[in-house]
C-alpha cells in the first residue's frame, strides 16, 4: 500500500548560525527537487540572528520544508531530541547546521536506504575548513559496505571518523520504536544526546551500511560550544555507553576502547591548555577512565609528558589505525559478510563483473565546435545509456543550448561557469554517474568520433578479461588520429626507453598498455572507487597518464581493444621528428605539459621507469616546444616558469 509518509527526514537543529544554514540549504535546494520521499525539518532554538529570514528566503524560492521555532532556547540536546521526535520519516538524519551534503549525495543516500533497508547508516565525512572546494571529487569516492556485525560497524566508523559525529548517523526510527531502550531524554545536558539513538541502533543491529562516497562534508572547528571537553568526551561519553548499552557487553567495551585509542590521539591538544583548567580536565578524565588500561596507554602520556614527546606518541598511537585502513582496502573484496558496491551499482557485482552494465558517457567541453560535437553525439547516443556534457566554457553560445535540447532527455548538460580544467570536469561527470546508479563511465573529448559498436566491443572485452581473473582498470579503443590517419600504439615503459606497440585492427586479442588516453576509456565506477578519480590540481595534461600509472602501481591493468575503433584528433598540428609524428600545441598547453610532468616526478604512483624517462625528457620538451613556437623567446620563458612551478608544486590553472 502506498503512503505519503517520507522515507527520510533531514532534521536540522540550528541556533544563531544563519550564514552556515544558508550554505546548507543552498546545497540541498536543487537536490530536494528530485526527492519527493525526503522531508526537510528545521528546528530553530530561538536564534536571535537572521535564521528566520534565511528560512523564509528559501521557502520563497520553492524549497519545501517544515520550520519549528522554539519560543526560548531549550538547550542543544533538547533541540536535537526535538528534531528526532518531530521527524515524520521512517529514517531520521539529524544533520549539523554547519555541515553540507555534496552535490548528488542525497540521491546516493536515498538509493541506499531504498535498496539496503539498513537499521543504521553511517556517512563518513570529508572535512573542510573555509570552502567546500577543499573537498575534491578524487577524495570523495570510496567503497560502501553492508555489515551485520555491530563490532565491525564500530571499527569502520571509528577508523574513518567517530560515532559522536551527529551528521554521520542515519537511523531507522521505526525499528528503534519497536525496541526496549532507556529514554533518550536521560542524556539531555550531556551534549551527546544523539548517542542515544546511535547506540540503540548498534546494540540491536541487523544490517548496517557504511558510506564513504560523495555525500557529507563536515566543517572543521565548529562545536556547539559552552562545555568542557573532558566532561563531554570523558564523563558524559562513559555515561552514554553505560546507559544505552549493556555495560559489560563486548560492544560497550569496543566502543569505549576505540574512543580512547582513536578519538583522544586525534584530539589530545584540546586537553593541553595551560592553567587550572587543564588540571581540572585531567582529573575528570582520570576519574572516568583510570580503570581502563587504554587510559594509561593513550590518554595519560598525551596529557602528562612534554608536548614534543606527546606529539610523537600521538602519531605512534595512530599507526595501527592507518595499517588497519590499508589492510581493509586490501581484503575488502574477500569479506563474505560485506556486500560491496558503489552508489547505485547493483549488489550482484561478483568479482568485478556486473550482470547489468549501464554506461554513462562523459564529454568535457571547452568552446566546442558544434559541428564536431553533433558528430560525436550522433555516434555515441545509441551506444550508451546516457550522456553527460560537462562544459568548461565561461559563456556558452545559444547554438550549443539548441543542440543539447535536441538530444534531451538522453543528454544532461552541466555548465561549470568557467574553465575548471579537464580533471575537475571529468570528476563532476563521474559524480553525476555515481548519483544515478551507472556501472561504468566512458570518457570522451568533444572532437572524438565513435565507430559502430565501439562501446559494445569495449564492454564485452572488459567482461572477458575480468572473467579470466585479470584486474582491469580500464579498456580503450584503437583510435585513429584524424590529422595523420595513423593508428594509436600501446605505450609501455622500460628502463630508460619507451616501447610503442602497434595495434593490429584484425587481431582480437587485447593489448596491454601502461595507460590509455582519456577519450574512449571505459572505466567501472567500482574501479574509480578503489583507485580514486582524476587529480584536479593537474587541470589539463597528464591527467589520464597519471591515473593509468596509479592503477598499474595498484595492480590493475589497462588494455587497448583492437576491434573497438574511434577517430580522434590530438594537438593543433604535428611535425615529423626522427621519422615520428610529434603533436604540437599552443604555448598554454605546452606550459601544462612541462609543469605537470615536473610536478608528477615526486609521486611514487608514477613509478621509477616513467620518472626516470620523464626526467630526461623535460629539457627536450622545453627546447622542442620553444623551437617550434611562433614566438620562441616568450615560449621559452613560459616553459621555464612551467618547470619552476612544477618543482615548487604550484599547480591548478595558469595565472
Amino acid at each position: 500500500m502506498k503512503t505519503n509518509r517520507p522515507l527520510l527526514t533531514i532534521a536540522i537543529p540550528t541556533f544563531n548560525r544563519a550564514i552556515y544554514l544558508r550554505a546548507l540549504l543552498s546545497s540541498l535546494h536543487s537536490q530536494l527537487a528530485d526527492q519527493s520521499s525526503v522531508e526537510l525539518l528545521i528546528s530553530d532554538n530561538a536564534s536571535p540572528d537572521e535564521t528566520t529570514a534565511v528560512v523564509e528566503e528559501f521557502t520563497k524560492r520553492g524549497l519545501t520544508l517544515r520550520y519549528l521555532r522554539n519560543q526560548t532556547n531549550i538547550g542543544p540536546d533538547a533541540n536535537f531530541l526535538q528534531c528526532y521526535e518531530e521527524a515524520a520519516g521512517k529514517y531520521v538524519w539529524v544533520f549539523g547546521d554547519d555541515d553540507l551534503i555534496l552535490d548528488g549525495g542525497l540521491a546516493i543516500v536515498v538509493s541506499l536506504l531504498e535498496r539496503e533497508s539498513p537499521d543504521y547508516m553511517f556517512v563518513a565525512p570529508y572535512v573542510f575548513h573555509d570552502s567546500i572546494a577543499e573537498v575534491t571529487p578524487a577524495k570523495r569516492i570510496a567503497p560502501t559496505a553492508t555489515i551485520s556485525d555491530p563490532i565491525e560497524m564500530v571499527s569502520l566508523v571509528n577508523l574513518h571518523a567517530d560515532l559522536i559525529l551527529i551528521s554521520g548517523a542515519i537511523v531507522d526510527k521505526d525499528r528503534i520504536a519497536s525496541l526496549q531502550h532507556p529514554p533518550f531524554s536521560s542524556l539531555i545536558e550531556t551534549n551527546l544526546v544523539q548517542l542515544g539513538w546511535v547506540f540503540t541502533s548498534l546494540r540491536y543491529l541487523r544490517r548496517g551500511v557504511f558510506v564513504q562516497l560523495g555525500v557529507l562534508a563536515a566543517r572543521a572547528g565548529n562545536s556547539r560550544g559552552g562545555f568542557q571537553a573532558a566532561k563531554v568526551f570523558g564523563e558524559s561519553y562513559r555515561r552514554a555507553v553505560s546507559e544505552m548499552l549493556a555495560p559489560d557487553s563486548k560492544l560497550a567495551a569496543k566502543i569505549l576502547n576505540d574512543h580512547l585509542k582513536n578519538w583522544f590521539p586525534r584530539n589530545w591538544l584540546a586537553f593541553r591548555e595551560i592553567g587550572e583548567d587543564a588540571r581540572a580536565q585531567n582529573e575528570i578524565l582520570s576519574k572516568s577512565f583510570r580503570e581502563n588500561l587504554w587510559y594509561w596507554i593513550s590518554i595519560y602520556p598525551l596529557l602528562h609528558t612534554p608536548r614534543g614527546l606527546a606529539r610523537i606518541w600521538a602519531k605512534l598511537l595512530r599507526v595501527p589505525s592507518r595499517i588497519q585502513i590499508k589492510h581493509r582496502k586490501t581484503l575488502r573484496t574477500k569479506r563474505s559478510q560485506s556486500s560491496l558496491f558503489v552508489s547505485g551499482i547493483p549488489s550482484q557485482c561478483i568479482a568485478g563483473v556486473l550482470e547489468d552494465q549501464r554506461i554513462s558517457a562523459i564529454v568535457v567541453l571547452y568552446h566546442p565546435d558544434n559541428r564536431l560535437l553533433e558528430r560525436l553525439l550522433n555516434s555515441t547516443a545509441d551506444q550508451v545509456d546516457h550522456i553527460v556534457l560537462v562544459d568548461n566554457t565561461p559563456n556558452p553560445d545559444d547554438k550549443l543550448s539548441s543542440l543539447v535540447q535536441r538530444y534531451e532527455p538522453r543528454v544532461t548538460y552541466v555548465p561549470l561557469g568557467h574553465n575548471m580544467g579537464i580533471a575537475t570536469a571529468q570528476n563532476a561527470g563521474i559524480q553525476k554517474a555515481l548519483s544515478r546508479g551507472y556501472s561504468h563511465v566512458l570518457l570522451l573529448d568533444q572532437d572524438s568520433y565513435l565507430h559502430q559498436d565501439m562501446v559494445k566491443e569495449l564492454a564485452y572485452a572488459e567482461r572477458k578479461l575480468l572473467e579470466s581473473g585479470i584486474k582491469v582498470a580500464a579498456v580503450g579503443p584503437n583510435f585513429i588520429d584524424e590529422k595523420t590517419g595513423t593508428a594509436s600504439k600501446a605505450i609501455r615503459h622500460g628502463w630508460m626507453h619507451v616501447q610503442r606497440i602497434p595495434i593490429d585492427g584484425t587481431d582480437t586479442r587485447p593489448v596491454e598498455a601502461d595507460y590509455l588516453i582519456a577519450s574512449g576509456s571505459l572505466i567501472r565506477l567500482s574501479m574509480l572507487a578503489e583507485l580514486g578519480a582524476m587529480r584536479d590540481e593537474l587541470f589539463i595534461d597528464w591527467v589520464d597518464i597519471e591515473w593509468g600509472l596509479r592503477a598499474r602501481r595498484a595492480g590493475s591493468k589497462c588494455y587497448i581493444i583492437p576491434s573497438a575503433v574511434m577517430t580522434h584528433s590530438i594537438g593543433d598540428n604535428f611535425v615529423q621528428f626522427f621519422a615520428k609524428d610529434i603533436n604540437l600545441h599552443n604555448n598554454t598547453r605546452n606550459y601544462y605539459i612541462v609543469r605537470n610532468a615536473t610536478y608528477l616526478l615526486s609521486m611514487k604512483s608514477m613509478g621509477w621507469r616513467w620518472r626516470t624517462i620523464t626526467l630526461l625528457k623535460i629539457p627536450l620538451y622545453v627546447w622542442f616546444y620553444s623551437w617550434h613556437s611562433s614566438n620562441r623567446w616568450s615560449s621559452l620563458v613560459l616553459l621555464c616558469k612551467a618547470f619552476s612551478d612544477g618543482v615548487q608544486r604550484r599547480v591548478g590553472p595558469l595565472v
